[in-house]
């Protein structure tokens, strides 16, 4: 009579013999439940396990949100970031306007508290903006980039 594989069950393959490997103890931290969003290629990222990397839940919604040109969802057209067109004396003020519009329901909620949104005018041309938050939920600061 064949059993698993090959071979018979019990002869040269002894289940319940052996030492039993030790578990791995559950972890002390719950797993974030959002996916990593890569900040360059703007995609899930990929562990080398396999598994997708991990973020918190409301970083992601703020990258998400800040990452989004306003209008563009079809789902939620009133979500997302509409920048300016050009560059001036005005665009600090505009672009800080804009952020915080694009998060204002986040921060309507009672999820998140804008800290600061600055402004770096890497080239000619070019801004990047930082917002630094808080996790009203959790108390954890953190800042994202566009």
């Amino acid at each position: 009579m064949a059993g698993l594989g090959d071979s018979p069950i019990g002869f040269s393959t002894p289940f319940g013999v052996g030492t039993p490997d030790d578990a791995t103890p559950p972890p002390t931290v719950a797993p974030q439940a959002a996916r990593f969003l890569d900040p360059v290629t703007k995609d899930y990222a990929i562990g080398s396990d396999g598994e997708y990397l991990r973020m918190p839940v409301l970083k992601q919604r703020v990258l998400l949100a800040l990452g989004t040109i306003l209008g563009s969802s079809s789902v939620q057209q009133k979500v997302g970031l509409k920048l300016p067109d050009r560059i001036d004396q005005n665009d600090e003020r505009r672009v800080t306007f804009q952020v915080k519009a694009a998060l204002a329901f986040l921060v309507a909620s009672g999820e998140l508290r804008i800290d600061e949104v600055r402004v770096n005018k890497d080239r000619p041309g070019r801004d990047t903006i930082l917002v630094a938050y808080t996790d009203l939920l959790t108390g954890a600061s953190d800042t994202a980039q566009r």
